[in-house]
């Protein structure tokens, strides 16, 4: 049994480290999509601060602005489109990851009830044949 713990600690720690590695690319994923999202909310703010432009000599410029403006926003909706699904699927790694180490502490635990079973009735065994032993020698006594 003992070798069991000690293979299942050893494939614990690996799990282990795998779940942090995955929960810091989901972490890092989640940075890239509030800073897109931050991005998205500067490009808002320059796209209203450019609708209150009433000076003639900008209003040629301002289609040219507000479409880069949008091809801008179009491409942060993409990127965020996609960092979505990448995020979705690496919580889904981060949870199976967790799992299957819940899992591993789970059968540590049961394999350790075992031995505490085993080593208790092992005791008992021992002491029931300690008292046997006593008994037949006072027995033989008398």
């Amino acid at each position: 049994m003992q070798r069991r713990l000690e293979t299942l600690g050893l494939l614990a720690r690996l799990q282990d480290e795998a779940l942090s590695e995955q929960a810091q690319a989901l972490t890092e994923l989640q940075q890239q999509a509030a800073a897109l999202t931050a991005e998205q909310g500067e490009l808002a703010r320059r796209r209203h601060e450019a609708g209150t432009v009433t000076m003639p000599e900008a209003m040629a410029y301002r289609g040219t602005f507000l479409a880069a403006l949008r091809r801008e926003n179009d491409r942060i909706n993409t990127q965020l489109a996609q960092l979505d699904s990448e995020v979705d699927r690496q919580r889904d790694s981060v949870l199976e990851s967790y799992q299957a180490l819940r899992a591993n502490e789970q059968l540590q635990e049961i394999i350790r009830a075992q031995a505490r079973t085993e080593a208790a009735r092992s005791e008992q065994g021992a002491s029931d044949e300690a008292g046997t032993q006593g008994y037949l020698r006072a027995a033989r006594r008398r």
